[in-house]
């Protein structure tokens, strides 16, 4: 048996299984997650998508924050977009893939079109999770030297077999779908620099490339029999070594329960330095105007790319470590509200981010993936220092999210996308009871919403 084969093999074993209160439990926190995070990005977008949505052709898929429903792809494309918008979705630290932006965007599309269950719904989410976890552990860090954005590529053969899997496909259809995805897969980290706004399109393509692959492969049409090796195979072009002990499912449970929730709207990779300015903070009264100096040392990974001082935009700020570090400390927190045309350009925050420097760790670098974490050291103009370390942020399944915690994180993003809060109430409330509530989502109940003037 090849390693395509044992791979696909691997993965409907765990879709196979029965289902636990547990899978759906985590799935529900998934999507509430997702619904937050879709909200607050299509308020941020506002009309800037208006283009797609005015030419797309109607259908029964709701596009989130909206009073539209469109057809399949354009629906999915533009909930991926959005959910990934904000910099606030999930994700998994060993292979750097988002999950919930690509897996539930996708999902929610094929629930709203066709005539699949509760139990193939839950368990194709699942098996998207999984897919895309396990090919993007294996491939790095090798996968990223080389520019490629895990989301983008890893993603759309993950949507691939979600929606595959769903829709009852044969083993066959399967490897067909699995095999078109892999020849469908692309995502350039290119789109993260410069006043880039382009790194949610690898997520909406992933979604769109995958929902396509699985379509095709329902005409179970032959591919390559072995598309993930080889020389010419998946494995080989997007990276340089593959750990196929990752690839095969070498972790303590399944990959839905090793997702990162995100408490602060930056790149992820600032996190640990961002919980340990605002450590700091909390532990000392900090007066930001006698801070001399912040030093940060992380993992090498996220320096490159992370590292910028020079703030021309949201988005670049999004992804500096030193503004997002440097934007905790004078506001005390790290929440949408830092990254605002406004905030980026508060004196006292960018007198602040040229304080800031970055430096590898490498004890920090050699625990990585495993864990990624940032110590800082706020300097003062007295010669007194205060340092704080972080190993995994809060958010890793290690420090995960309490429900009640979660819960904030929804209400608050909500409120900011200027949904009342009988209707925040709501959906909650149908998210926590998802099997009772399943039919008003896939019929177009579920988001029906009094949305304030916007």
């Amino acid at each position: 048996m090849n390693l395509t084969d044992r791979f696909l093999d691997s993965i409907l074993k765990l879709a196979d299984a029965p289902l636990s209160p547990g899978s759906v439990r985590q799935v529900e926190r998934c999507i509430l997650d997702y619904i937050c995070v879709t909200f607050a990005g299509r308020k941020m977008l506002g009309d800037r998508l208006a283009a797609i949505e005015q030419g797309a052709p109607e259908g029964n898929c709701e596009v989130l924050g909206t009073d539209k429903k469109l057809s399949v792809y354009p629906a999915a494309f533009l909930n991926g977009f959005a959910a990934h918008f904000a910099e606030l979705d999930d994700g998994n630290r060993t292979g750097a893939p988002h999950l919930e932006a690509v897996i539930i965007s996708a999902m929610l599309a094929v629930a709203q079109s066709t005539e699949i269950s509760f139990e193939r719904f839950i368990k194709g989410i699942i098996v998207g999770y999984e897919a895309t976890t396990r090919l993007s552990s294996a491939m790095q860090p090798g996968h990223k030297q080389k520019g490629f954005h895990a989301t983008g590529t890893c993603g759309t053969i993950g949507v691939a077999l979600a929606a595959g899997y769903a829709l009852g496909y044969t083993r066959t259809q399967l490897k067909s779908t699995l095999s078109a995805a892999a020849a469908a897969s692309a995502g350039l980290l290119h789109m993260l620099d410069d006043d880039s706004e382009l790194k949610p399109y690898n997520v909406a393509g992933a979604i769109t490339r995958g929902l396509e692959a699985a379509f095709f492969g329902r005409c179970g049409l032959t591919g390559p029999d072995d598309v993930l090796s080889g020389k010419r195979g998946f494995l080989s072009v997007f990276t340089d070594e593959t750990d196929l002990f990752k690839l095969m499912g070498a972790f303590s449970m399944p990959a839905i329960y090793l997702r990162y929730v995100k408490p602060y709207a930056s790149c992820r990779h600032s996190h640990p330095a961002v919980e340990c300015a605002l450590t700091i903070c909390g532990e000392h009264d900090i007066d930001p105007a006698a801070i001399q100096k912040i030093e940060i040392q992380t993992y090498k990974q996220g320096i490159y790319g992370h590292d910028q001082t020079d703030i021309t935009s949201v988005n670049a700020a999004r992804m500096s470590t030193p503004y997002s570090v440097a934007a905790a400390t004078v506001l005390g927190s790290c929440g949408i509200e830092a990254f605002t045309k406004k905030t980026i350009a508060r004196k006292d925050i960018i007198d602040l981010v040229q304080k800031v420097s970055i430096a590898e760790n490498a004890r920090m670098t050699e625990k990585c993936p495993e864990e990624r974490g940032a110590a800082v050291t706020f300097i003062m103009h007295d010669g007194s220092s205060y340092t704080a370390e972080v190993g995994n942020p809060l958010g890793e399944p290690e420090h995960p999210l309490s429900d009640e915690v979660l819960e904030a994180k929804f209400h608050s993003l909500m409120t900011y996308a200027r949904v009342y809060k009988r209707d925040q109430d709501r959906i909650n409330n149908a998210v926590r009871a998802l099997d009772r509530n399943y039919d008003d989502l896939i019929n177009g109940r579920f988001f029906k919403l009094d949305l304030r003037k916007r």
